[in-house]
């Protein structure tokens, strides 16, 4: 497994919904600036945000009729596709564009509601390698996706160690309180990323007892991908085996100290007898979200244990190879 914030990976750079074809939009990730647009198709591209003439943010600038995107500054033309430049406005007819007129652009893909960069040679983009966690299945086909995203001063690695060692520190569920010291089994490993479950409660029985692990009536269960930038968060009914909410977590390190979460989830569709299972205040009423300041006295007393797993310093017991 890949675990280094280096090149080669696939940064989920920002949700679907957030580019239309009105305009580009900036984008920042590992302290390198991007642009993103979408041609006269609807295809989205990922280029250097600065012009070749005089490195102008190309952010700034407007998408053509033919799909291109013009620099603010003396209106050079870029194709998203190879970043070539397409249209010099003060240059005669006669004139051709130098072919070494070009900016930096990324191979890119569009999948599951989220766009992603791949930040190393374009040549070696391989889609393949990207999880396919879609929020459809028979039980969800016409619930509602709805999306967050926020800003979190914590660097992407200890971002995604809060989330496997205490992910009760970074996700706000409504009605649900997770348990992040008690652990279903052990943390398995494979090429595909980790998985890690642990114990639930409803948030209005869990203010009166205190259970042992077996007994916890609800299970999270957290599958972060090979490149340790995007999760799948589910929250379980451990007596029918339901899943009641599916949420899909994607980080991008912004600088040093800042990364970006972007989350798209839904609320699973419940039969009667599963429904059943769910405290009256509760139904209808799960919520989701990224919490962006996690109370750093908590912060100071989390044990790194899956983390150490993921990061390879300890061996996880039967992992998976």
């Amino acid at each position: 497994m890949d675990k280094s914030p280096t090149n080669n990976k696939w940064w989920p750079l920002a949700l679907s919904s957030e580019l239309d074809n009105s305009g580009p939009m900036a984008r920042l990730c590992g302290g390198r600036a991007y642009v993103l647009f979408r041609d006269a198709r609807g295809v989205a591209h990922i280029l250097d945000d600065q012009c070749a003439h005089r490195r102008a943010p190309l952010s700034l600038g407007r998408l053509t009729p033919e799909g291109w995107l013009q620099c603010p500054y003396h209106g050079w033309c870029f194709e998203g596709k190879s970043g070539a430049c397409k249209k010099i406005p003060n240059l005669a007819k006669k004139e051709s564009i130098p072919g070494q007129y070009r900016v930096g652009h990324f191979a890119s893909v569009e999948r599951d509601g989220m766009i992603f960069l791949w930040d190393g040679d374009s040549g070696t983009a391989d889609p393949s390698l990207l999880p396919d966690w879609r929020l459809v299945g028979s039980r969800s086909g016409q619930a509602a996706i709805r999306e967050g995203q926020c800003l979190v001063t914590l660097p992407q690695a200890n971002l995604v160690a809060t989330l496997l060692d205490a992910p009760s520190l970074l996700l706000a569920t409504r009605h649900i309180t997770l348990v992040d010291d008690h652990l279903l089994g052990e943390p398995e490993v494979s090429d595909a990323g980790l998985v890690v479950e642990r114990v639930a409660d409803w948030t209005e029985k869990a203010r009166r007892r205190k259970r042992i692990p077996a007994d916890y009536p609800l299970v999270v269960r957290i599958a972060l991908d090979r490149h340790g930038a995007v999760a799948l968060v589910e929250i379980r009914d451990d007596v029918n085996a339901t899943p009641l909410l599916s949420a899909v977590v994607a980080t991008i390190p912004v600088t040093d100290c800042v990364s970006a979460v972007r989350w798209r989830w839904l609320a699973h569709a419940l039969k009667e007898r599963e429904l059943a299972a769910v405290p009256a205040t509760a139904r209808g009423k799960l919520d989701f979200a990224l919490d962006p300041a996690p109370e750093p006295t908590r912060l100071v007393g989390v044990h790194p244990y899956v983390s150490s797993i993921w990061r390879g310093e300890l061996d996880a017991p039967d992992t998976v190879c």
